[in-house]
């Protein structure tokens, strides 16, 4: 695919699906509630666990494409 058309499906990609932050991802995908409070969402262990792995994934990655 020429490099102009893959830019501009990357672009429309992102506007149609942005990616979520880790520290959201799994609010978004993984929970039936529909509201925290500030603490709740501080200290839900499902967040939390969502969070760190997501960024060592994203992390590992990162390494990967460096080597």
């Amino acid at each position: 695919m020429p490099r102009k058309l893959t830019a501009l499906f990357q672009k429309f990609k992102e506007q149609l699906a942005p990616e979520v932050p880790a520290e959201v991802a799994a609010c978004e995908f993984d929970c039936d509630r529909l509201d925290c409070s500030d603490q709740e969402w501080k200290t839900c262990a499902n967040r939390l666990q969502k969070e760190n792995a997501i960024k060592q994934n994203s992390q590992a990655g990162s390494h990967q494409h460096n080597s």
